[in-house]
């Protein structure tokens, strides 16, 4: 899009963000505080890029990203922390637990919700194997 500046810049803060968030967060909550910090300056990365991209509109609809992103969210939420964790104790099978019931029940998730995108892939698998 020839805005790679704009991109460059917000790389380069949000790294300064996740180093500064790093040295207070690691050592209290150890790899949690390294994914917390990630998951942050990436947050970050997205919301500059897209406050500063003139007609972002063009090239993301926001109302659907913003839906989409929070359908993940409950997904994540409620399943991975909730359901998955009360089950499985040892620590492979909750992953592969997570994994392939994340998958599923995230799926049916979008199904319930009426994504667009969801349909939109399946039509084109059903497009291809006809």
């Amino acid at each position: 899009l020839g805005r790679e500046k704009i991109n460059v810049k917000a790389t380069m803060i949000s790294a300064l963000i996740n180093i500064v968030l790093n040295i207070f967060l690691i050592p209290m909550f150890k790899q949690n505080g390294a994914a917390i910090t990630t998951v942050i300056s990436e947050f970050f990365v997205a919301a500059y890029c897209l406050k500063k991209f003139e007609n972002i509109n063009e090239y993301l609809n926001i109302k659907n990203w913003l839906k989409n992103l929070i359908q993940a969210l409950i997904g994540c939420v409620i399943v991975v922390s909730v359901v998955i964790k009360s089950i499985f104790v040892n620590t492979l099978i909750r992953i592969g637990a997570i994994i392939i019931l994340s998958v599923f029940i995230y799926t049916l998730e979008l199904l319930m919700l009426k994504n667009e995108i969801i349909f939109s892939v399946i039509n084109k698998i059903n497009n291809k194997l006809v």
